[in-house]
């Protein structure tokens, strides 16, 4: 992927190919989930060595 290239509109504004910017937009998305993934499983192991949240024999 050669990133986002933009290109100029009638208006003159910035205008960006609709392909790159879906798959900007979905690489963010997986980007941020995996980040919060990682962050909520740090969080339930921190949580866990206190408590633990499944006590069922």
């Amino acid at each position: 992927m050669n990133g986002l290239r933009p290109t100029i509109d009638i208006h003159g504004e910035m205008a960006f190919d609709s392909r790159d910017f879906f798959a900007t937009i979905i690489a963010f998305i997986s980007a941020v989930s995996v980040i919060l993934t990682l962050w909520a499983s740090r969080m339930m192991n921190e949580v866990g060595a206190e408590r633990p949240m499944c006590t069922r024999p």
